[in-house]
């Protein structure tokens, strides 16, 4: 009795098992990001104090915060550009001060309320 037939067909199974798995692993690996289900939200006031400060609400992470602050400003004061930034605290509230010159030339102050994204 040989068992060059028996040994054979297991290491087609084993191949054709192995093969299956990579190319499993190949298309778990090419499934494409799912975009973000919630859109990014501004609330509270116009900027120009802390009491009135622009709220951006729904940033999972820091830098979606950040770049919500920039979207904001591009979107009410159109060629604008950043001249400082500083980070300020009050009242157990964390705010972000941005400095910017328009397209017209006028210095605004904008205030952001960063409290649900400074720390994530």
């Amino acid at each position: 009795m040989t068992y060059a037939p028996l040994i054979q067909r297991k290491a087609n199974i084993i191949m054709r098992m192995l093969i299956m798995i990579c190319f499993a692993g190949l298309l778990a690996g090419c499934q494409t990001p799912r975009p973000a289900t919630e859109p990014l939200v501004f609330s509270g006031g116009d900027g120009s104090s802390c009491e009135s400060a622009v709220v951006i609400r729904e940033a999972k992470y820091r830098e979606l915060g950040i770049l919500a602050e920039k979207l904001w400003l591009q979107q009410n004061y159109p060629g604008c550009h950043q001249t400082s930034q500083a980070a300020l605290r009050s009242a157990n509230r964390q705010y972000d001060l941005i400095e910017v010159a328009t397209a017209d030339g006028h210095n605004r102050k904008v205030y952001f309320d960063t409290t649900e994204f400074v720390n994530k």
